[in-house]
């Protein structure tokens, strides 16, 4: 599976991995490339979201906007979640994980 990380720096860290997204557009495409009625499991994991989207290995350092529209429907976010990190052996501890409170679009790992 491939996963869908934003970054600012080409040869050093600084990513953000996104887990999760809440579909807004393009649903039903998205119910075809996973194989699934089920709206909440489109995109509730790396893996998924990127199926869901269609984002494949020749995607690997495409500029954001180019494939990818990022849109803002104007949702404000009440209370943000903090956890640790899901699915490493290093630096579980830390918290890195930021998503929106009873959001059902996020993946189960500690919501």
């Amino acid at each position: 599976y491939y996963c869908l990380n934003f970054t600012t720096e080409k040869k050093s860290v600084g990513a953000v991995l996104i887990r999760a997204v809440e579909p807004l557009l393009g649903i039903a495409e998205m119910k075809k490339r996973r194989k699934t009625t089920d709206i909440y499991n489109l995109c509730s994991g790396p893996g998924k979201l990127c199926s869901a989207l269609g984002i494949e290995k020749k995607h690997n350092g495409t500029k954001i906007g180019t494939i990818l529209k990022l849109l803002d429907d104007g949702f404000v976010v009440s209370r943000m979640g903090i956890s640790s990190r899901v699915g490493i052996t290093e630096g579980k501890e830390l918290p890195w994980r930021f998503f929106v409170e009873g959001n059902k679009f996020v993946s189960d790992a500690r919501r």
